[in-house]
Parts: C-alpha cells; sequence; structure tokens
C-alpha cells in the first residue's frame, strides 16, 4: 500500500487558511439574501415605530413646556402614513396648537400661524378618527375650551373695535 499524500505539503499554508475562512465564517449568497431581508425588515420595524415615539415625544414636551420640539415630533407623526389616522396624533396636534396659542411666552407665539384655527381643524380630524370613542371626552373638553378662547379673543377684537369708533366718534364731536 502506497503512503498517503499530503495535500497541503505543496501549497502555501496562507491558502489554506483563507478557504477554511472562506468556508465557514463567509456566508452562502443565499443566507446572505435572508440576512439582508431580515435586516430591512428590523428597519421597517424601528422606523414605524420611531413615528409612534415622536407622538408620545410630543406629549412629554408639551407638558414640559418646550413648543418647538414639540409641534417639530406631533407634525413629523402626523405626516407619517401609519400615524396619521390615528386620532390620538390629531388629538396631540391641536393640544400643541392650541397650547402656541396661550402661551404667554412670546418666544413661541411666532412658531405657526392662527394656532386657534389650526387646532380646531386638528380637533376636527381627531373627532373624525376616533372611530372607538377612545378620545371623545377629551377631544370635546379640549374644543370647549378652544370655543371659549375663540369667543373670547372675537369679543375682545369687538370691544376694542367699539372702542376705536367711539374715540373717532367723540374726536369728530369735538371738531364741531
Amino acid at each position: 500500500m502506497s503512503p498517503k499524500k499530503n495535500k497541503l505539503k505543496n501549497k502555501p499554508i496562507y491558502r489554506s487558511f483563507n478557504s477554511v475562512i472562506l468556508k465557514f465564517f463567509v456566508p452562502k449568497p443565499f443566507i446572505m439574501k435572508q440576512l439582508l431581508i431580515t435586516l430591512i425588515g428590523a428597519l421597517m420595524i424601528f422606523q414605524a415605530h420611531g413615528q409612534s415615539d415622536r407622538v408620545t415625544s410630543a406629549w412629554n414636551n408639551l407638558k414640559y413646556n418646550e413648543l418647538e420640539s414639540a409641534l417639530e415630533n406631533i407634525k413629523a407623526a402626523s405626516e407619517y402614513e401609519d400615524t396619521k389616522n390615528d386620532a390620538k396624533t390629531w388629538l396631540y396636534l391641536g393640544h400643541v396648537y392650541f397650547s402656541i396659542d396661550t402661551t404667554s411666552n412670546a418666544e413661541f407665539a411666532d412658531l405657526v400661524k392662527a394656532p386657534k384655527d389650526k387646532a380646531v381643524d386638528a380637533y376636527a380630524k381627531a373627532m373624525a378618527l376616533d372611530e372607538s370613542g377612545r378620545y371623545g371626552t377629551k377631544i370635546q373638553n379640549n374644543a370647549v375650551r378652544l370655543g371659549v378662547a375663540l369667543f373670547n379673543a372675537g369679543a375682545q377684537d369687538y370691544n376694542s373695535a367699539l372702542k376705536a369708533k367711539k374715540q373717532k366718534d367723540t374726536a369728530a364731536f369735538k371738531k364741531n
């Protein structure tokens, strides 16, 4: 019987080491496809979860009177496909707009034009999307608060216009 020949004897050692590494540590193309699909799916799940986190972040920002961050977070959530049809998103958007309108901090007054009108639209959309009635009481209470604020703003505008008219009439009367 002839002695067995060592196959590695004539080959350099690095070539055999590389073949072992490639054989055991580098996945096959099919496994690579599965790995890539899994990673893409995980990223999509994290992205969807990230937008619902923005709704919660907006609420927390609103609690701590960080209105600019709250507006940024809730707007992003209201434009995202999975959270834009959620009543909670629109309820919080209405809260943010209403808070911007009622804040005494002049820094936030210029964030949005006509925040009362946008709050009305947000609460109306929240009411339309709230099929289960889960947020119905909150929406109605805030809509009433907003209605009172709108009424008071209208009364204040009327009174200031009335006062200006009286001053104009008084000045005209004094001239005669």
